[in-house]
């Protein structure tokens, strides 16, 4: 590709933002204000300034709307990157010149399949924190591993793992719990998003099949 139609093609590029820009403009406002009622934090997503000090929530009557927001949010991600589903596959374009119209070998189809499950490993292994780094996770906990409050006492995380594999809990803490441990605040955050993100989209698939099995059994009575 020579340099002009490099140029051309930024050129266009530009051009196509800059009108797009000027579509939403007027959804921006709207869009603010929902903000401001729903996630206070995030009005000032188009990048303006706050001062400090300058208060978020005062058009926040209730917790209606943001809890709504967070159940919405739930089910969104159960519909659109469930954890238990293949929700992508990678594939590749029609074939073109000599090999238009041909179907792709067999082989080149399972290599693809096996990338695919590579990336479904690696995005949901336990040290990927890939579900709680797509939310919001990093604007609440950031992790400075110069500040020793970054740090959860040795007797959190003990107590954690007990619970969380069903164990007996420990015996009472003693001095040696409370030393820091080396797993950070963060860590903690993430975990937690992850285990009640999990709870909230089998929460809405449930509901979704309590639906489903009372329109089976009102469709059986009417018949």
């Amino acid at each position: 590709m020579s340099g002009s139609s490099c140029d051309d093609r930024a050129d266009e590029v530009l051009r196509r933002q800059s009108r797009l820009e000027s579509e939403r403009a007027n959804w921006e406002s709207h869009w603010a204000e929902a903000a401001e009622r729903v996630l206070p934090r995030q009005r000032d997503f188009q990048g303006a300034k706050r001062a400090g000090g300058e208060k978020l929530s005062d058009k926040v009557f209730d917790s209606t709307a943001p809890l709504a927001l967070e159940k919405f949010a739930a089910a969104m991600e159960s519909m659109l990157t469930p954890r238990n589903e293949r929700w992508h596959e990678l594939t590749l374009g029609h074939a073109t010149g000599d090999r238009a119209g041909e179907e792709w070998p067999q082989a080149v189809k399972e290599y693809l399949y096996a990338v695919t499950s590579v990336l479904f490993r690696l995005r949901y292994a336990p040290s990927a924190n890939f579900a709680s780094q797509a939310q919001e996770n990093p604007v609440y906990v950031r992790e400075d591993a110069q500040h020793p409050a970054q740090f959860v006492p040795v007797g959190f995380v003990r107590l954690h793992d007990a619970a969380a594999g069903g164990a007996a809990l420990p015996d009472a803490a003693g001095v040696a719990d409370d030393a820091a441990s080396a797993v950070t605040l963060a860590a903690v955050a993430g975990t937690v998003i992850d285990n009640y993100g999990s709870c909230n989209a089998t929460r809405e698939q449930l509901i979704g099949l309590q639906g489903w099995v009372r329109a089976q059994q009102a469709a059986w009575d009417r018949r």
